[in-house]
């Protein structure tokens, strides 16, 4: 009977030993529920995370995408300009209108025929072409007058925005 009591005085002096480290001050301890519970929220909130932020990337993308279609439709406008010294129709134009796309809303863009951009007053504070709907953000994509400058503009700001003559 005697190796029964050391296995329990070994038994008392383990659990002793336990107690005291996990109560002295100063100790570090493992985290209680409410770690384990932020803990599980993150692991669940990751995949959300990273959804909201492909989608921010996917509009980043699409947004300059459609910048990128009215930079390339400036630059035929000033070509042709420069090529034929007369403003361009849709006529002339008519293979490369269908191939002009907005990234963000998939439609044709609007643009506006027959401007000199030579004789526009504030080429730079008027509008030549745009984006027919505003993005989800209220931003629209537009191109100058000067058929150089691209930018997004918010929707209200766009309204009052002068359309090239």
């Amino acid at each position: 009977m005697s190796w029964v009591r050391e296995i329990a005085w070994f038994a008392a002096v383990g659990l002793a030993i336990t107690l005291a480290i996990f109560l002295l001050p100063g100790t570090k301890r493992r985290g209680g529920v409410d770690e384990m519970t932020q803990s599980a929220e993150q692991v669940r909130s990751g995949p959300a995370a990273r959804r909201a932020q492909r989608a921010e990337r996917l509009a980043q993308v699409q947004t300059d995408g459609t910048l990128e279609t009215l930079r390339s439709i400036g630059r035929v406008y000033r070509s042709h300009i420069a090529q034929t010294k007369t403003p361009p129709t849709a006529d002339d134009f008519r293979e490369l209108i269908g191939m002009w796309r907005g990234r963000r809303d998939d439609q044709p863009p609007v643009i506006l025929w027959g401007v000199d951009l030579a004789r526009v007053p504030n080429p730079t504070g008027t509008a030549l072409a745009w984006e027919r709907t505003p993005g989800a953000d209220g931003q629209r994509c537009v191109l100058l007058a000067d058929a150089e400058t691209v930018k997004l503009i918010p929707e209200p700001e766009f309204e009052k925005l002068p359309r090239a003559k």
